[in-house]
């Protein structure tokens, strides 16, 4: 696995999001349940060369995805953002 200026840093994180989710299919937990983080983000540090808190982070992110728990995307229109737009009659 390469180093972020060698492959980018969205491959980086769509590899590190495959191994979390490769650990987390192959450790058998219920992610229905409270699952332990620290023990996977371990095995992951072991396999991968990113730091602890990387690991966590993407354990967690892979346990939200498999509960089905995943935050719509960045971006797109929102009801009610930006702002007001002026009346004809205001002028």
């Amino acid at each position: 696995m390469g180093n972020i200026t060698e492959i980018g840093m969205k491959k980086r994180t769509q590899q590190l999001a495959a191994i979390a989710a490769e650990i987390l299919a192959e450790s058998g937990v219920d992610v229905s349940q409270r699952v332990e983080i620290r023990p996977l983000a371990k095995l992951m540090k072991a396999r991968c060369d990113a730091h602890y808190e990387t690991c966590k982070r993407h354990i967690a992110r892979a346990v939200r995805r498999a509960r089905g728990e995943m935050a719509g995307q960045w971006g797109g229109r929102r009801p009610g953002a930006g702002r007001p737009k002026k009346d004809e009659n205001s002028t």
